[in-house]
């Protein structure tokens, strides 16, 4: 039999999540929206913050728009995201 590992991918359209309960429901991944077009996630820090005290492995991405210049993308996720002192 196939076992799989449970994951999440959460932006700012889940405002209070839980993270003990998700941890306890075997969710051992979540991918964090950090930016969309040219706009940060206003979520994100409490999401990155949130998941790591639960004990779950965090991944960050950019949701790209094709209409915005991809450079700005680019400068708004690294900013926003990448450049932050974050902790591991």
């Amino acid at each position: 039999m196939t076992s799989y590992i449970k994951g999440i991918d959460v932006a700012l359209w889940e405002p209070n999540i839980d993270w003990a309960k998700v941890r306890m429901q075997d969710i051992r991944f979540a991918f964090i929206k950090a930016s969309q077009a040219d706009f940060t996630d206003p979520r994100f820090d409490s999401h990155w913050v949130g998941a790591k005290q639960a004990g779950i492995l965090r991944g960050a991405y950019h949701f790209l728009d094709p209409k915005v210049d991809g450079k700005l993308q680019a400068e708004t996720y690294l900013r926003d995201c990448f450049l932050k002192p974050f902790e591991s």
